[in-house]
């Protein structure tokens, strides 16, 4: 378990605070368990306690083992000489930790203090089978469970809107930088998930070369394509090789070169729509002009394409929205996230059925990949609304 967790209960003082002593039997009061240190150093700032009759002022450190102390090297760090409690889960292998000039600091073993269900959740959350809430989830209320999965859902949308802005080139006029963030971020999707890196590879190298693919015929453009992505050569100029590429542990259907020509394809016909049409037109009716390829002999499977629009087009119009201001795109944008559906993958929907939780509710919601794979899997459940409901005295 991410020691995050415990300095969440530990900030929100999540456990029973009558009758707490030190491990050298000191009697112990919080008076404020002082503020997050978002920086190097200890882990909380101006915290206040008192032990027998004295105060104390100065700062936290939180770890699982009284261990990390010296693992960390903290005892040969002057910065936690300000150090007034060292707090801990629980008292396996105990250790006394000392500041830099040997003097000796309280330390707190949190376990005796901590409810059931906490004490259940941190030793769930050594196994790596399950989820840290498995079996205390379904306890908790519809609405909880809704409102974390809002705010997984905003954040999963800032997050990809974030990932796309790493392709912007600013030394491009605003809407040839879009277009270029669009469509190396529909190569880098159609390279999921063995060939991303070269996929993105591919549109530089293609785009270096062919800055207007649109004054040349299709043909030409998928011609030169592939003849960059070297797919029959050993050597390629500077270009890509076959070497470069993942191609047996790759399923047909991903496999470069069916993705290439549907990369191509799309960016074609991108260069091609007039920026007003995306700008006024509504999310989706934009998306079906760009991927509407009759001519594919091997098109887009709804699937892949559903996930194209939901993380990379849907965010794509957010951030050309930001760029020109227009509230109005902004807003269709986030609506649009609001209502897509994807297809999310079985293992993910089975770990959280596994774990108490109706999955039906999640079923088609990309938020369910984000929360699973950046809050769960990460072990970052101070972040989750439901952990802090079962967190609560």
């Amino acid at each position: 378990m991410h020691e995050g967790l415990l300095q969440f209960i530990w900030a929100n003082l999540y456990f029973r605070q009558e009758n707490l002593s030190t491990t050298d039997r000191q009697p112990l009061v919080i008076l404020n368990p002082g503020r997050t240190n978002d920086g190097d150093g200890p882990d909380f700032k101006q915290a206040s306690i008192r032990l027998d009759d004295l105060v104390f002022h100065g700062d936290i450190e939180i770890h699982l083992e009284s261990g990390g102390w010296y693992s960390h090297r903290h005892h040969e760090d002057t910065r936690y000489d300000k150090v007034i409690l060292h707090v801990v889960l629980d008292d396996h292998d105990l250790v006394e930790a000392r500041r830099s000039d040997r003097t000796i600091i309280p330390t707190l073993v949190l376990k005796p203090y901590i409810s059931e269900k906490t004490s259940v959740l941190f030793r769930k959350s050594r196994k790596k089978t399950t989820l840290a809430c498995a079996g205390l989830i379904k306890d908790v209320k519809h609405e909880t469970v809704k409102r974390q999965w809002t705010k997984a859902s905003d954040r999963y949308f800032n997050y990809k809107i974030r990932e796309l802005q790493k392709a912007y080139d600013s030394s491009l006029p605003p809407s040839e930088a879009w277009r270029h963030l669009l469509a190396e971020s529909i190569f880098d999707g159609l390279g999921i998930a063995n060939n991303r890196l070269p996929m993105r590879r591919l549109f530089r190298f293609l785009r270096e070369t062919m800055p207007n693919p649109n004054v040349f015929p299709f043909r030409n453009v998928l011609e030169q394509g592939l003849s960059i992505a070297g797919l029959d050569t050993e050597t390629n100029a500077g270009f890509l090789t076959r070497h470069d590429w993942s191609l047996s542990n790759t399923r047909p259907a991903n496999q470069p070169e069916s993705r290439i020509p549907q990369a191509i394809a799309i960016w074609y016909i991108l260069c091609q729509v007039p920026l007003p049409t995306i700008l006024n037109e509504p999310v989706t009716s934009s998306w079906i002009l760009l991927t509407n390829i009759e001519s594919m002999s091997k098109p887009v499977g709804d699937e892949r394409k559903n996930i194209l629009y939901a993380t990379v087009y849907i965010p794509a119009i957010h951030i050309l929205g930001s760029l020109f201001q227009d509230d109005e795109l902004l807003k269709r944008a986030f609506k649009a996230w609001k209502e897509v559906k994807i297809k999310v993958p079985g293992s993910i929907l089975g770990a959280f059925q596994r774990s108490g939780l109706e999955v039906e509710m999640i079923r088609d919601d990309p938020a369910t990949v984000y929360q699973f794979k950046h809050l769960c899997k990460e072990g970052r459940c101070s972040e989750c609304e439901i952990m802090k409901m079962i967190l609560i005295p």
